[in-house]
């Protein structure tokens, strides 16, 4: 019982989350996606307070670095400046992950990590559709 109401909690979240990007969300300041994304996973993760509100400052801690990262044109850059760069972006994502470790219990870390998979398999997919429908020709 407990694993099917889990289930529909992560399918209902996932549905959520999609519809908002339908919606607009990027109308939202970056504070306002991050607490929305944190409240998703207060749904699907069952977190509480303390978790909600550690993961509301690594989220916009995280973001930061991120943003800092990704400023400058990444095209400009020399091969050793690119590698530089996507180390400390791999270095940020660890640093993350390892943090999330440490505020989850193992169970939520556990469907953290399934969930978090699952949104980059998408990601990706969407990526290759978008590139598909870029590269077809038009029917003329």
């Amino acid at each position: 019982m407990k694993k099917l109401l889990t289930l529909a909690i992560i399918c209902i979240s996932t549905f959520a989350f999609a519809q908002d990007r339908k919606s607009g969300t990027s109308d939202f300041s970056q504070d306002q996606r991050t607490e929305l994304q944190t409240k998703k996973m207060v749904l699907a993760l069952d977190l509480t307070d303390a978790q909600y509100q550690k993961i509301v400052t690594l989220k916009k801690s995280q973001k930061n670095k991120l943003q800092k990262l990704d400023k400058e044109a990444y095209q400009n850059l020399t091969a050793d400046e690119k590698f530089e760069r996507k180390n400390d972006m791999l270095d940020a994502q660890i640093s993350y992950q390892r943090e999330m470790k440490k505020i989850l219990s193992d169970s939520q870390y556990d469907q953290w990590k399934k969930m978090r998979h699952k949104k980059g398999k998408e990601m990706k997919h969407k990526k290759q559709m978008h590139k598909k429908r870029m590269h077809q020709k038009p029917n003329h």
